[in-house]
């Protein structure tokens, strides 16, 4: 999913679900920044101090991502949990909603992190690892043949809001999908064979594979899209309606968020639940918002401002995010007169829950269901 999703829409579930203002944007921002921490080089104050980024996400065109070992430690963990389903490792590393081993990941979270002060950005991170459950099921975050889709086989159709949206929605879908794969020109699934051309000199046969789902192009992320494909291997084809599906995700969500504060209640600040249902209409309208990724989060936060938290907040205004700002203080700690406030900052807490989460997932969680791969 893309930001309006992993950003807006978790801070409005985290809002109905009862969690206070501040608590619900560090979730948010915790979620949102999954996508961005692509920062590898290390603060460091003259007394010492030093802060290790936690590397979640890589840019699309970056080497890294087919470097067999940061698949597993970024998109297996962050991106596409392993729903744990199959014979072999490459099929059960495949990604499915809400499965059972992630289902075990956020009841561990829950159970036994819920004091920690870093909490509310790992609910965040474990928010964006169950959307994206739901919108990268059906593809893993390996190389793997089983990502491949058939040449050609790749189809789909915007669903607007209005009917009069539909020109425009096309429209801007089919000029994501170009901007997407840029120069290539010779449709969606030719990527990977042109791919390989511009990086074999550096990565080898490394990308002859596929990672995650670059065969569907943002498909899968855009929540007013009805697409499907044919997978290369085997009889098997993967056809989806977004809006119903992000949808579930919602519904989830709010669960997991409402048995989060259930746990911690500090989190809560003093806020009243609200009922999703009472916002559903609402919240599958913004879902099938059309167009490009920033007018769809327009679409939400005019939607914050119009009262979709009411009666929970009046005026409530509507959050924006910035990595830049998150990031300030890993630029700013070497003129920190105390580089240890550093540790009180949201970057710090975040880096504390990424590397929780990943050391939990792929040397606890993932090993108990056969999957060892890091």
């Amino acid at each position: 999913m893309q930001r309006d999703m992993h950003f807006y829409a978790t801070y409005v579930l985290a809002r109905m679900s009862g969690m206070g203002v501040k608590i619900a944007r560090r979730v948010a921002d915790a979620s949102e920044y999954v996508d961005e921490a692509v920062r590898r080089d290390p603060a460091i104050h003259p007394r010492g101090v030093r802060v290790l980024p936690e590397v979640t996400a890589h840019h699309l065109v970056s080497v890294e991502n087919l470097d067999p070992d940061d698949q597993r430690k970024v998109w297996v963990v962050f991106h596409f949990f392993p729903g744990g389903a199959g014979r072999t490792t490459l099929e059960r590393l495949v990604c499915r909603p809400m499965a059972r081993p992630l289902g075990k990941l956020v009841e561990h979270y829950i159970q036994a992190m819920s004091g920690q002060e870093f909490f509310p950005e790992l609910v965040g991170i474990a928010a964006h690892v169950i959307m994206d459950s739901f919108s990268h099921a059906g593809f893993s975050g390996v190389a793997s043949p089983l990502n491949r889709v058939k040449q050609g086989s790749l189809e789909y159709q915007p669903i607007c809001v209005r009917p009069g949206d539909k020109p425009v929605a096309e429209r801007g879908l089919r000029t994501s999908v170009e901007r997407f794969f840029g120069r290539f020109g010779q449709g969606i699934t030719d990527v990977m064979d042109e791919l390989k051309e511009e990086i074999a000199a550096v990565v080898g046969e490394a990308a002859s594979n596929a990672l995650g789902h670059a065969g569907a192009a943002t498909l899968p992320d855009r929540g007013y899209v009805r697409w499907r494909c044919e997978y290369e291997v085997g009889e098997r084809v993967l056809g989806r309606e977004n809006p119903r599906v992000f949808w579930r995700a919602c519904q989830e969500l709010y669960g997991f968020f409402t048995k989060a504060l259930g746990a911690a209640p500090w989190m809560g600040e003093g806020a009243q639940p609200l009922e999703l249902d009472e916002r559903a209409a609402v919240i599958k309208r913004l879902i099938r918002t059309c167009g490009e990724e920033q007018e769809r989060c327009r679409a939400w936060r005019e939607a914050i401002k119009a009262g979709i938290l009411h009666p929970l907040a009046g005026d409530e205004r509507a959050p924006v995010h910035s990595f830049r700002k998150l990031e300030k203080p890993l630029d700013s700690l070497p003129d920190m007169p105390d580089p240890r406030e550093i540790r009180r900052r949201f970057i710090y807490r975040f880096y504390q829950a990424a590397s929780y989460h990943r050391h939990y997932a792929l040397r606890r969680l993932l090993p108990s269901w056969g999957i060892v791969v890091a």
